[in-house]
């Protein structure tokens, strides 16, 4: 391969020289940003990772620098560009440091979203503009031409150019959320269409839908309802009745008795339902008294925890913790004394307080 390659930059159609060592595969080579670029070239500087890659064309090459920089600016001429490639001493062609700044070019031939290339290809024209706006400039003889004059250049140029690829992408943003609308709008009639055919090929091949399975087993609960006992026996007035209760009583029954919105006043209308306020004060959560002494009965470890486990299983709290269930449990075995009007006689107790005009 020959050491000194002709390639041209897709991005603006420039002809340069390039070492061979530049190349990267065989559609892109590395190309500095500063520097004497042509003696980079004829002494094979090893290509650094900061240089840019850009994406080029191969069209020839030859052992001897001289004669490719003359046939880069001879095929250059042919390609009726205006832009000279080389020095005085037929150098490589150096890019505008703007350009490479504002113009990123990929390293992978990956194809990227349509977004991104939108993107890309309006940084691109921006920067054209501006840098045709700084050879307009650059062209008008010195007497007229000052930095103010070509700052001012640019800045009257680049608004109109901006405003035009900013009113073509607000276009095809709309195009694109309109196209959005209709396929929505579209899916969703074909939906409603494929919907009664496909419910009546279910039932015509035996099978249900959803939506039918679900009436189905709401009646089916409520036969079961009306068909099961829903009787709930009087509450215990001892330990032995209690065990009866609990042996006898249908839970199904318990649980359309006792349900409430929340789950402690559940468990106070259960335990109400199923022992008297005698029988409720002989409980305690674990059984033990403020002195750590068994002085009464387990709650957790009697079958009324299991039994109730069983109703609340037919409620809305079926899905309460045992944390929960348990909290529950000792708030209201603490206020088993204010049942049956045991608060009100609490409070009448107090001694009134008499006020004297």
């Amino acid at each position: 391969m020959p050491h000194f390659i002709c390639v041209r930059f897709q991005v603006d159609g420039r002809i340069v020289v390039v070492h061979e060592s530049w190349l990267v595969g065989e559609a892109h080579c590395r190309w500095p940003q500063s520097g004497n670029i042509e003696e980079m070239v004829k002494s094979a500087t090893k290509p650094k990772s900061e240089w840019g890659v850009w994406e080029t064309d191969i069209l020839g090459g030859d052992d001897d620098y001289e004669t490719c920089a003359r046939r880069a600016y001879s095929t250059q001429q042919s390609w009726g560009l205006h832009h000279k490639v080389g020095g005085s001493g037929g150098g490589g062609y150096v890019p505008d440091k703007d350009l490479i700044a504002a113009i990123p070019v990929p390293t992978s031939l990956t194809p990227q979203p349509v977004q991104a290339n939108i993107r890309y290809a309006v940084d691109y024209i921006n920067e054209l503009g501006r840098r045709n706006s700084h050879e307009v400039a650059r062209e008008t003889p010195p007497t007229t031409t000052t930095p103010t004059t070509t700052t001012t250049a640019k800045k009257r140029k680049a608004p109109n150019e901006n405003a035009e690829v900013k009113a073509t992408l607000d276009r095809l943003e709309e195009s694109i959320s309109t196209i959005n609308k209709n396929i929505s709008l579209r899916l969703k009639n074909i939906e409603d269409k494929l919907k009664p055919i496909l419910q009546a090929e279910l039932l015509s091949s035996g099978s249900k839908t959803p939506e039918f399975e679900e009436e189905e087993e709401q009646d089916e609960e409520e036969d079961d309802a009306e068909t099961r006992n829903l009787t709930v026996l009087s509450a215990a007035t001892t330990l032995e009745q209690l065990n009866e209760w609990l042996d006898n009583q249908d839970t199904f029954a318990v649980s359309k008795k006792v349900t409430c919105t929340h789950l402690r006043a559940t468990v106070r209308k259960f335990v109400k339902a199923c022992m008297t306020k005698s029988v409720a004060r002989q409980f305690s959560w674990t059984g033990f008294g403020s002195r750590r002494l068994k002085t009464k009965i387990s709650f957790r470890d009697h079958k009324v925890f299991n039994y109730l486990l069983d109703v609340l299983h037919d409620t809305p709290h079926r899905h309460a913790s045992r944390a929960e269930i348990a909290d529950s449990i000792k708030k209201v075995l603490t206020g088993v004394g204010d049942w049956d009007g045991g608060r009100t006689a609490r409070f009448s107790s107090f001694p009134s307080i008499a006020f004297f005009p």
